[in-house]
């Protein structure tokens, strides 16, 4: 933990590949996108885990096409499209909560910190289209068959 403290102070931020077990990270994913390809946003006729949007649904994982939950008058911006933020996916599945919540995380911050942490009770899932967001939180991989993959 000192180590890392150091580096945390130094750098500003950490970066930790291969944190998590990869079981624990594709169960997340499946039980997302189990979900997703259930509702028909994502092409439940491939590998739902790979994320093939069909292109009709593209512009619906776009943040401008998203819901706002923050506006001035309180109402939503496109109420009709689920779009990019989707808080009852995380919030529903226990194999997301498993990582979130789960003694890997929140053990690591307790030890880095010195401390018991107190961890946020809301949490989301958040889709992002082309052009939108960071690649550290989504990527899309164009496919030839009339689809996009999303990847989170």
């Amino acid at each position: 933990p000192e180590t890392l403290r150091s580096k945390l102070e130094e750098d500003g931020y950490l970066y930790i590949r291969n944190f998590f077990e990869p079981e624990l990270i594709l169960n997340a994913r499946r039980s997302i996108f189990e979900r997703l390809a259930e509702s028909g946003e994502i092409d439940g006729t491939r590998d739902f885990m790979e994320g093939h949007v069909p292109l009709e649904n593209v512009e619906s994982f776009a943040l401008d096409a998203a819901p706002t939950f923050k506006e001035a008058d309180g109402k939503k911006r496109n109420p009709d499209k689920a779009g990019a933020f989707r808080p009852e996916l995380a919030a529903q599945s226990p194999a997301v909560k498993r990582v979130v919540f789960g003694p890997e995380i929140c053990d690591f911050y307790a030890g880095l910190f010195g401390e018991p942490i107190r961890h946020f009770d809301f949490i989301w899932a958040r889709f992002m289209g082309p052009g939108h967001g960071t690649p550290s939180h989504c990527d899309w991989v164009y496919m030839s068959r009339g689809s996009r993959q999303l990847l989170t």
